[in-house]
């Protein structure tokens, strides 16, 4: 990825998720679907190595939008299309007949019988150590990978320091060797934990993140559900399983807004990564401008997790 690389810029609900989503296919188009190898390293102790060959950064690219879609399913928008559509289907919901009671009666009656979510929020705690609430560790070595969000938080911080430099320091080579430690650890963890199905996964998580933003973006169904706003029928189609669906919960805009932002910036990071395999090894120094854009999403990762703890810690206190 070079430094004058174009980003999705920021926007907001389902246009910003459309957008997304459209980088995010851009990425997998990057990968192959034909990829079956685990890309399973054993590194001996050295300052620096060679990693990787082309097969594994193909997985990477199709890594980077799994993690966009994790972030995502996060929010709880697939959770809320899942909940609104047996709704409808138990005909609970008033929604005229039409294109988007269609496609309600098809996820509920074609989608959900096959639980797709059980591989794809294994693949999500196997890769990136965490999933949508419901999720179940599977019962088997590797299930779970507790070094990802160390090592996507060293990578973030490598690139916000090396971002914050002042304009005098001459002498960037240690921070740009910083940021070459933390992606090539990132790329390990990773590659250890992903396989060709990563491809069939993010190509399915994004087809269903685009059913579930184009039904809850439709004015019939907001109408339906007593909603003006996107995330206020996400919100209220989640409350659904407690009576009629109608609870909204005022924190979840904000909340879902920053996994966007979060998801966003670590797809980017991932994709980066992905890109710089060939130089992450060797004794090569990493080729990195002061002013490629992908130091930016470094920060944007780093605050969006800031603001998820925030949120989280004052949902705990009751604020």
């Amino acid at each position: 990825m070079n430094a004058h690389a174009t980003y999705p810029d920021d926007r907001s609900d389902a246009q910003h998720i459309h957008q997304l989503g459209a980088y995010a296919q851009q990425c997998l188009g990057r990968s192959s679907p034909a990829l079956v190898a685990l890309a399973l390293i054993d590194l001996p102790v050295l300052p620096d190595v060679q990693i990787a060959d082309a097969r594994d950064g193909e997985i990477l690219h199709a890594v980077a939008p799994l993690y966009f879609a994790m972030e995502v399913e996060m929010t709880g928008l697939t959770a809320a299309l899942s909940r609104v559509a047996g709704y409808y289907a138990s005909g609970g919901l008033r929604l005229p007949r039409g294109p988007v009671a269609s496609k309600l009666i098809s996820h509920h009656r074609e989608y959900e019988t096959r639980r797709p979510s059980d591989d794809r929020y294994a693949a999500y705690l196997r890769l990136f150590g965490n999933a949508p609430e419901g999720a179940v560790p599977f019962a088997m070595q590797g299930g779970v990978n507790g070094a990802f969000d160390e090592d996507m938080l060293q990578l973030a911080e490598a690139l916000h320091r090396y971002a914050s430099l002042p304009a005098t320091d001459l002498s960037p080579t240690v921070a740009r060797r910083e940021i070459a430690r933390a992606a090539r650890s990132l790329a390990m963890t990773l590659l250890a934990h992903a396989g060709g199905a990563t491809h069939y996964l993010a190509d399915e998580a994004l087809a269903l993140i685009q059913r579930a933003t184009d039904i809850f973006g439709d004015r019939s169904l907001q109408t339906a559900l007593g909603s003006a706003r996107f995330w206020d029928a996400v919100s209220a189609s989640l409350s659904t399983g407690h009576g009629r669906p109608g609870f909204r919960d005022p924190s979840l805009t904000a909340t879902a807004r920053q996994h966007l932002a979060r998801g966003r910036a670590g797809m980017i990071l991932i994709e980066w990564v992905a890109s710089q395999l060939s130089e992450l090894g060797g004794v090569s120094q990493l080729r990195l401008d002061r002013s490629d854009p992908v130091l930016t999403e470094g920060t944007r990762w780093l605050e969006a997790t800031l603001d998820l703890l925030s949120q989280a810690e004052a949902m705990h206190h009751g604020l």
